[in-house]
């Protein structure tokens, strides 16, 4: 692979009301060698999903649409120059931004990652603090290789589960309504025995989060 790594990946996310009833949606964004990053989608309905590749000035270099509840897109960005570039992926009201960098890391850039990396730490701080009682609603457990996302908040209609393997860039994003069901199961064991960060989101708000190891 190379210099090729998604180093900083940069989650947008607004969540509004979907017209599916009960539904669990996986997108993902691989690294599948020779300088080919594929987009991943896999729903329970079909949908219109739209795609856009820009670079750092936001310039538009590719955009794709598809309507499918099932799919991998791959890009190609072997004739791309050194730099950062982003893919925007929207499908109902959910937008996402993901941020890849080409070629060798530069101290600048390292630093202003980390400084990304902090303000969003500091922003789950005092979104805990601002809403402690959050934590009731929603409890996260692992059992065997299997993490289980349990709402004990009967009003919640939509959540997002985020799955952060630590110290790399890979990372997994569920989108679930619970409708007539209050649990969530989801399969570690692809992960090994490298710690993940669990996150449970709703409305852009941290409802719980919990690090998980298979031992």
């Amino acid at each position: 692979m190379g210099n090729w790594r998604i180093i900083y990946f940069f989650l947008l996310l607004i969540l509004g009301p979907v017209a599916a009833s009960g539904q669990e949606t996986y997108l993902n964004i691989k690294d599948r060698g020779n300088k080919v990053f594929s987009v991943v989608f896999k729903a329970d309905y079909q949908w219109d999903v739209s795609i856009r590749l820009t670079d750092d000035s936001g310039r538009t270099l590719a955009t794709e649409k598809v309507f499918s509840d099932a799919f991998e897109k791959p890009f190609n960005f072997s004739n791309l120059p050194d730099g950062v570039y982003k893919f925007q992926v929207k499908f109902s009201d959910t937008k996402f931004d993901y941020e890849v960098y080409l070629g060798e890391k530069t101290a600048t850039y390292l630093t202003e990652q980390k400084v990304k990396k902090d303000k969003q730490r500091e922003k789950r701080k005092k979104d805990k603090e601002k809403n402690p009682a959050s934590k009731d609603r929603v409890l996260i457990s692992a059992a065997g290789e299997d993490v289980t996302i349990e709402l004990v908040d009967e009003q919640i209609e939509a959540i997002s589960v985020f799955f952060y393997v630590n110290n790399t860039d890979e990372f997994e994003y569920y989108y679930w309504e619970p409708k007539d069901k209050n649990s969530f199961s989801y399969d570690m064991s692809k992960f090994g025995a490298v710690p993940v960060r669990v996150e449970v989101v709703e409305d852009g708000k941290i409802l719980a989060e919990k690090e998980i190891a298979l031992n």
